[in-house]
C-alpha cells in the first residue's frame, strides 16, 4: 500500500502520457487495492476493539494458552495479557487444567511453554494444573498439537477454550474451524500501544490465508470500475 501510494502512483500520474491505456489499469488496480485493504483494515481493527471491550472471563474445564513468542526468554506484554486473562478464567474453576503452548523460537534457549507455566506459577498457578505443549512452532501447530494432546485426556462434556490475543481472534477461528473443533475462543486485550504492529501483522496474516478470496473481490472490483467507467 505505502509503495503504491508513495512511489508507482506518482511514477504513472507523472508520466500518463506514455502508454495511457496501461497506465490508467495500473493506478484504477493500484486504487482499488489500497482502497480494498484500507476498509478491511478499519472493519478488522474495529471489530478487534469490540471484541476487546466487551471481552469476559468465563468458565471452563480446559484453558489453552497459545504462544506469542518471548523476548530475551521472558514473557512480553502481548504473551502476559494472554496469561493474565487465563489466570482470570482458572479462578473461576480452579479445578480446570492450563495448557500452555508453544516450543523454542528465534534461538531462545527456553520454550515458550515453559516460560508461561513459570509466569503463571508466580502468579498463584499451581504447577500440577498446568500442561505443556513444546513442541509448536506456529499457532496451527498450536491447536493440532493441543488437539492430540486432549483427544487422550479431555472428557467429552467438557468445556474447552482458548486464550489468545484480540487481534488473533480471527485467525484461531478460521484454524479450528479446519481442524473441525468446536472450542470457544477468549480474547485477551491487547496494549494499545502494540496495536498498530500487531493488528497491521495479523491482518496481513488472514489475506495470506485467504488469498484467493481476496484476489476474488478485487476483480470484482475491477469489473465494476470498468463498467461504470464506461
Amino acid at each position: 500500500m505505502l509503495l503504491n501510494l508513495f512511489v508507482c502512483l506518482p511514477l504513472l500520474f507523472k508520466y500518463q502520457e506514455h502508454f495511457p491505456w496501461l497506465n490508467h489499469q495500473v493506478i484504477l488496480t493500484a486504487l482499488i487495492v489500497n482502497g480494498i485493504t484500507t476498509l478491511g483494515l478499519v472493519i478488522f481493527w474495529g471489530a478487534i476493539v469490540t471484541l476487546q471491550l466487551l471481552s469476559k472471563p468465563v468458565k471452563a474445564d480446559c484453558l489453552i494458552v497459545l504462544g506469542a513468542g518471548l523476548r530475551h526468554g521472558k514473557v512480553p506484554p502481548v504473551l502476559a495479557a494472554r496469561l493474565q486473562r487465563a489466570a482470570t478464567c482458572w479462578k473461576l474453576n480452579r479445578n480446570a487444567t492450563i495448557i500452555v503452548t508453544g516450543g523454542i523460537l528465534h534461538g531462545e534457549k527456553l520454550s515458550e511453554a515453559r516460560a508461561m507455566a513459570k509466569y503463571l506459577t508466580t502468579h498463584g498457578i499451581p504447577q500440577d494444573r498446568i500442561i505443556l505443549e513444546e513442541q509448536a512452532m506456529n499457532t496451527w501447530d498450536n491447536l493440532r498439537n493441543c488437539q492430540k494432546l486432549l483427544q487422550k485426556r479431555a472428557e467429552s462434556k467438557q468445556k474447552i477454550i482458548v486464550i489468545t490475543s484480540s487481534f488473533h481472534i480471527f485467525r484461531t477461528y478460521n484454524y479450528l474451524r479446519r481442524l473441525k473443533l468446536s472450542w470457544s475462543i477468549v480474547p485477551s486485550k491487547t496494549p494499545w500501544k502494540l496495536q498498530p504492529l500487531t493488528v497491521v501483522r495479523d491482518y496481513l496474516g488472514i489475506i495470506r490465508d485467504h488469498y484467493r478470496s481476496w484476489l476474488a473481490i478485487l476483480f470484482v472490483f475491477l469489473a465494476i470500475a470498468e463498467l461504470l467507467e464506461r
